[in-house]
C-alpha cells in the first residue's frame, strides 16, 4: 500500500480538530513555492500546492540544539507497495543472511549454485549414511527416506540410483524452503531468505520514531519560508537539486532526492545498502528569480547513501539585495554501507560531491555535519527566500528488518 503523504494527514487532523467534514479540498496547481499560498510548498511530483506541516516547522525552528530528537511527521513502518511491514531482525536476520551467505543468497535472479547448495556438510553425511545403511532408521515401507530438514530433490534416492542423496537443505535454500518445489521471492528492495521451511524477505529499515536534529546553520531568523525537505516515511536522502548563482555558484535554491532503502549482496558476500525509485520532492529557494540560475542535480549511485554534509555560510549579492551568512554551498559525503554482525550498517566514505562544481571554492565558513554513528540523512529543513538562508539536517537510525511472506 502506497504511504500517504504526511502534508495530507496534518491538513486532515486539522480539519477534524475543527470540527469541520474530513473532506480535502483539491490542491491547486503550481510550479514553484512562490504560486502556493503563504503556509504551503509546491510538490514538484504531482505539481500542486500541499500545506507545510505547522507542528514540525516550529518544532524544527526551536530545536536545534544537535541531540536526539522526535520529529514528528515520517511515520514509522512504511512499506513499499505490496511488501508486509518489516520488523526488527535481531538474531533471527543474522542468521538468515549468515546462511545465505555461506549458500550463495537468492536477489530473485537465477544463480549457479552445486547440488548440495544450502545444505551443512555433517547434515548432508548423517542423511547419506542413514539412508544408505540399509537399517530400519533409513526405511519407510520398504521406500529409502531422508532425515528431517533434508529432501532428495534431484531424485537419484527415489531411483534408488548412486548419487548424493538427500542433498538439499529444505530448512533454509530459497530454492527449496521447506520442499522441493518452493522458491522464496525477493522484494523489490529486500532479498529472499528461508529459514526453517519458511520463506522471508529481509531488507534494510529505517527507525523512524528516533531520529536526530543537527545545530541549525546560517541565518535561521531570516528568510521568508520554513522549508521542510522531508523524504517519505522509511525513505533517504540520496541526492541534491540546487540552483546557483551563475556568476559566482553561490548557492540559491536547493531540492532533495529521496529513495528507498535496499539491500544487495556482492560478490564477496558482503550485504551492502543501497537506494533505487529515486524521486525530486521539492525545491525551495531563489524566490525572486532577480538573475538566472545554473541548476544541478547530483547524488550518490545506486549503492552508496549520505552519510554527512559539509556547508560553507558566507554573503551573497543579488542585485540589488546583499544575502548575509547565508548557507553559500553544500557538499556531501557518499558512504558504502556494510552490514556488520550487530545487524547495522557500518558506512565508509568513498566520495563527495558538490553544489559548487564549475566556479572557484566560495569563502565562509566551512563546517562539517555528520550523522551519528549507523544513521543515515533523511531530512534537511531550515529558512529561504532568494536565497538558502539557514539548514540543519535530520538523520535516523538504519538496521536489519524481516518480513515474512505471506
Amino acid at each position: 500500500m502506497q504511504e500517504t503523504s504526511r502534508a495530507h494527514w496534518v491538513l486532515l487532523i486539522a480539519c477534524i480538530g475543527a470540527g469541520c467534514g474530513v473532506k480535502l479540498p483539491e490542491n491547486p496547481r503550481c510550479a514553484v513555492t512562490t504560486d502556493c499560498s503563504k503556509g504551503q510548498r509546491c510538490d514538484v511530483a504531482d505539481r500542486t500546492c500541499r500545506a507545510e506541516r505547522t507542528k514540525d516547522k516550529d518544532a524544527a525552528i526551536s530545536d536545534q540544539d544537535g541531540s536526539d530528537a522526535a520529529v514528528d511527521g515520517r511515520a514509522a513502518g512504511a512499506t513499499g507497495a505490496g511488501e508486509a511491514p518489516m520488523s526488527n531482525a535481531g538474531d533471527t536476520g543474522s542468521k538468515m543472511l549468515a546462511e545465505m551467505g555461506a549458500a550463495g543468497a537468492s536477489s530473485g535472479e537465477d544463480t549457479a549454485q552445486s547440488p548440495d547448495a544450502g545444505m551443512r556438510s555433517d547434515e548432508r553425511d548423517a542423511a547419506i549414511q542413514s539412508n544408505d545403511s540399509g537399517t530400519d532408521s533409513g526405511m519407510k515401507d520398504g521406500t529409502k527416506q531422508c532425515a528431517e530438514g533434508l529432501a532428495d530433490c534431484n531424485g537419484d534416492l527415489a531411483a534408488r540410483s548412486s548419487g548424493d542423496h538427500c542433498e538439499t537443505s529444505v530448512g533454509d535454500d530459497v530454492d527449496h524452503c521447506g520442499d522441493c518445489t518452493t522458491r522464496c521471492a525477493a522484494g523489490p528492495y529486500t532479498l529472499a531468505a528461508c529459514e526453517s521451511g519458511h520463506c522471508y524477505q529481509v531488507g534494510s529499515t529505517i527507525d523512524d520514531s528516533s531520529l536526530w536534529m543537527s545545530s541549525a546553520y546560517g541565518s535561521p531568523d531570516a528568510g521568508n519560508y520554513a522549508y521542510q525537505l522531508d523524504c517519505d516515511a522509511g525513505q533517504l536522502l540520496v541526492g541534491l537539486h540546487v540552483e546557483t548563482q551563475k556568476s559566482t555558484g553561490a548557492l540559491l535554491g536547493l531540492g532533495a532526492f529521496c529513495g528507498h532503502p535496499t539491500l544487495t549482496q556482492n560478490g564477496e558476500g558482503q550485504f551492502v545498502l543501497g537506494h533505487a525509485d529515486d524521486r525530486l520532492i521539492a525545491v525551495y529557494g531563489n524566490d525572486q528569480k532577480m538573475e538566472a540560475a545554473d541548476s544541478l542535480d547530483f547524488g550518490c549511485k545506486s549503492d552508496e547513501t549520505i552519510t554527512s554534509l559539509s556547508v560553507i555560510q558566507g554573503d551573497v549579492v543579488v542585485a540589488p539585495v546583499k544575502y548575509t551568512k547565508t548557507v553559500t554551498q553544500i557538499d556531501i559525503t557518499c558512504s558504502k554501507g556494510l552490514l556488520n554482525t550487530a545487524s547495522t550498517f557500518t558506512f565508509v566514505a568513498s566520495r563527495v560531491l558538490s553544489s559548487n562544481a564549475s566556479h572557484p571554492a566560495l569563502t565562509g565558513v566551512r563546517t562539517d555535519i555528520s550523522c551519528p554513528p549507523g544513521q543515515v540523512v533523511v531530512d534537511l529543513r531550515g529558512k529561504s527566500g532568494g536565497a538558502i538562508d539557514a539548514m540543519w539536517m535530520i538523520c535516523a537510525p538504519l538496521s536489519l528488518g524481516v518480513s515474512p511472506v505471506r
